[in-house]
């Protein structure tokens, strides 16, 4: 955050547009990182050096009576080229009869606390590529560790007679996935998984990276937040969106004998919810 009190969000994708909400006036305004300038949305003046003002520089003065106003702008990225085919490969999915797409990230930034232990992962997984109907998208992840956990769960999965396939972001445009239902080893960077959280129906992850990426592009998502040390601190870093669903789990206490089967069972229920209302 800037002393004024504006939120600057720094990523490496290719995204067009920032909206944030200034400070308490009711003013918001647009930064277009493509020009390096800064838009008001009420045509106010704009002098000065714009990086030097974003950066260095306090609001311009407001003389807005803001009183019976009730905008209220979240945060969020648009995507350039509407994330360069992710959204026409989810669609071939559809059209071949995926009706329910999740992309999911297992990382946590190298913090166990935030990872439940045991078969929660593997019994998850599982389960929804089970379903009929269902596309499972597993991210591989960053860092040898997760690739290994990945490749894993991959066979495992095979093991059970899932369908699976492997590709990698360069990949994408041209990928045709034969079945309609199963498990999809994705291998990308960082900003490839922000696409593809963007272009699937949902997204379940743990607090980490995944989730702040699914509030800034206002994608549904089901995230386990396990070991926050405080309710502050989960205050601090839940995202701030309507259309993602936070589970609160100490992972102290998990349990981890049945492989978490009340945990699984609560995202199931809240993954019913997101089909129920994107329908």
């Amino acid at each position: 955050y800037g002393y004024d009190g504006r939120l600057f969000i720094h990523v490496p994708m290719e995204y067009v547009k920032i909206f944030n909400k200034q400070d308490t006036t009711g003013n918001v305004n647009v930064v277009d990182t493509t020009q390096n300038d800064v838009k008001y949305t009420r045509d106010e003046p704009f002098n000065a050096d714009p990086m030097r003002q974003v950066y260095n520089q306090p609001a311009p003065p407001q003389t807005y009576d803001t009183t019976n106003e009730t905008e209220d702008e979240t945060p969020y990225l648009v995507l350039h080229n509407e994330g360069h085919g992710y959204n026409a490969f989810c669609q071939k999915l559809k059209n071949r009869g995926s009706a329910f797409i999740i992309t999911i990230n297992f990382g946590v930034g190298n913090d166990s606390r935030k990872k439940i232990s045991g078969f929660f992962e593997e019994k998850l997984l599982l389960k929804l590529a089970h379903e009929p109907q269902t596309m499972v998208i597993l991210d591989c992840g960053r860092g040898h560790k997760e690739t290994q956990r990945v490749q894993y769960l991959l066979k495992q999965a095979r093991q059970q007679g899932i369908n699976t396939a492997t590709l990698n972001e360069e990949q994408i445009p041209q990928a045709d996935i034969k079945f309609n239902n199963g498990l999809l080893i994705f291998d990308g960077s960082l900003d490839a998984l922000g696409k593809m959280i963007s272009a699937a129906d949902c997204f379940i992850g743990y607090d980490s990276c995944g989730q702040h990426l699914a509030a800034a592009t206002g994608s549904a998502a089901v995230i386990i937040f396990a070991g926050a040390p405080s309710e502050r601190f989960f205050e601090h870093w839940s995202p701030i969106s309507t259309r993602i669903k936070t589970i609160i789990v100490d992972s102290r206490k998990s349990s981890t004998a049945d492989g978490g089967k009340e945990l699984i069972a609560e995202i199931q229920s809240l993954l019913t919810s997101i089909k129920t209302n994107s329908n």
